[in-house]
């Protein structure tokens, strides 16, 4: 009697779950152990590789203007698409939740699974001892599955406001409160003020005397190109609307800006302009 066969779904999607250890390195350790421990195998992907859809450290919010985040997560995509090729028995996940945003995912998700033939999710929540299984033939299990979904949904909105009101309360403090860091800053301490990098600094001091001479943004992003002059990202080619913003910031000044009374300030920063 053949095995039955898993695949397998990794995904991170906040520093605390890494911090509780159940990061990206123990999941991907951890969930094939277990599978191969329950005496199941883990599928073939249809190129011959094990049947572990990897999608590392992925933010839970979808990019602006999708309605389902399951259109913006290519691994995901993936997924779905081989399971009529792959046909496993059993969907592996750490918990149900690392596979939706919301109950609606959830319900086209658990459609999709069923339609290809897949018996069960299988959850291992602490990453060790006994499986959760959600037999997708079972109404109860389903039901519950999908009460598991609603609760996740909460969870997940009441954690989106808990950050939206500590960045805000973070900016009236004039500290960082998240998003890129300005131009010619970097980090410093956790959770403290930025603290002025030197080298990127001399660049934006440099872009301000061009700025004053007269030279527009296009030939500025053109001369710090073919400096070899390095972007936010660490790649040679800067871009004109990147010039600009960082032109129009005032965060190079000892700024940061607030949202008060639903408009979009600068005020003081704590730390070094």
């Amino acid at each position: 009697m053949a095995k039955p066969t898993a695949i397998i779904s990794v995904r991170v999607s906040s520093k605390e779950q890494q911090e509780q250890g159940f990061g990206w390195d123990n999941q991907i350790r951890c969930l094939p152990e277990l599978v191969v421990a329950q005496d199941w195998e883990i599928a073939k992907r249809p190129d011959g590789s094990p049947g572990i859809y990897d999608e590392g450290f992925a933010s839970t919010t979808a990019q602006a203007g999708d309605d389902l985040s399951l259109e913006s997560r290519p691994v995901m995509q993936a997924l779905l698409a081989e399971l009529a090729i792959v046909q496993p028995t059993f969907l592996v996940c750490r918990e149900v939740d690392r596979l939706h945003r919301d109950t609606l995912e959830w319900e086209l998700l658990q459609h999709q699974l069923v339609r290809a033939g897949v018996e069960a999710v299988v959850q291992w929540p602490r990453l060790e001892g006994a499986p959760m299984i959600a037999r997708l033939s079972e109404s109860k299990d389903r039901a519950f599955a999908s009460m598991q979904a609603v609760f996740a949904s909460l969870q997940k909105s009441e954690m989106k406001t808990k950050l939206a009101n500590g960045r805000r309360e973070r900016a009236v403090q004039g500290l960082p409160h998240g998003g890129q860091v300005p131009y010619g800053y970097q980090r410093g301490e956790p959770k403290g003020p930025l603290v002025v990098c030197e080298a990127d600094a001399a660049v934006y001091t440099q872009m301000i005397g061009w700025a004053i001479e007269g030279v527009g943004a296009v030939a500025i992003a053109t001369r710090l190109t073919r400096l070899g002059i390095r972007t936010f990202k660490g790649k040679g080619r800067w871009h004109v609307t990147t010039v600009r913003a960082i032109l129009n910031s005032e965060a190079q000044l000892g700024m940061v800006r607030v949202q008060r009374d639903g408009t979009s300030v600068w005020v003081p920063a704590v730390g070094q302009p």
